[in-house]
């Protein structure tokens, strides 16, 4: 579901930028970002602008030594896997390609090969009631997104990125589709998409609030 068009803001480069209404962003919120890579531009931009709270998730030793190089101000990492169950640790099938950063928890991910190593996970329920005034949750978890669509509808999050990985992973463009249909169901928006599997979605609530 598309809802009235509001003004959106493109934060970061075009690899790590996201698409979000800085209007529902109030000064110093925080942002969930999970799947840190080695791209914080989106994150940066959020300190910058509103003096966010970044709680970045990230199973990746890659991503670790580059966030700890960087030492990012109002930014604290997770070393682990943001989940939709109640695992404490969960396997992370390793990249192929040396050159680049991305892991995944799926076996099916296209980029991973089939070794693997041991990270601790997260529950994304238990994140939330954990912490208040959650302006954003940023998911790019590598096919892992479709297991949490029910807790992301329940959250109340006002805006929520995702990336959809149905081009690398078992998952399909239906899924993706019904993952879509599910969060139109609780109440969110469609209010960006790039290239149908980068999608930005505001809950009416907050919608409300500025419209």
């Amino acid at each position: 579901m598309t809802a009235k068009q509001i003004q959106l803001n493109y934060l970061g480069t075009d690899y790590g930028g996201w698409a979000i209404c800085l209007d529902l962003v109030p000064s110093e919120s925080l942002i969930i970002s999970a799947g840190v890579g080695e791209d914080i531009s989106f994150d940066e931009a959020l300190i910058t602008l509103k003096k966010c709270k970044i709680l970045g998730i990230d199973p990746t030793p890659k991503s670790h030594q580059y966030i700890e190089t960087l030492n990012p101000p109002n930014f604290t990492l997770l070393k682990g896997a943001l989940v939709g169950g109640g695992e404490s640790t969960v396997k992370i099938f390793k990249q192929k390609n040396p050159d680049y950063v991305s892991e995944s928890i799926i076996e099916s991910n296209k980029n991973c090969s089939d070794d693997y190593h041991l990270a601790p996970a997260f529950n994304l329920t238990s994140i939330i009631s954990q912490n208040s005034s959650i302006a954003v949750l940023k998911l790019d978890i590598e096919g892992a997104e479709y297991e949490m669509i029910e807790e992301i509808g329940n959250s109340g999050i006002p805006q929520v990125c995702i990336e959809f990985h149905h081009f690398c992973t078992d998952f399909s463009p239906q899924d993706t589709r019904a993952a879509l249909a599910s969060l139109w169901a609780d109440g969110y928006t469609t209010q960006y998409t790039s290239n149908n599997k980068e999608y930005t979605l505001i809950h009416e609530s907050a919608l409300q609030r500025i419209t």
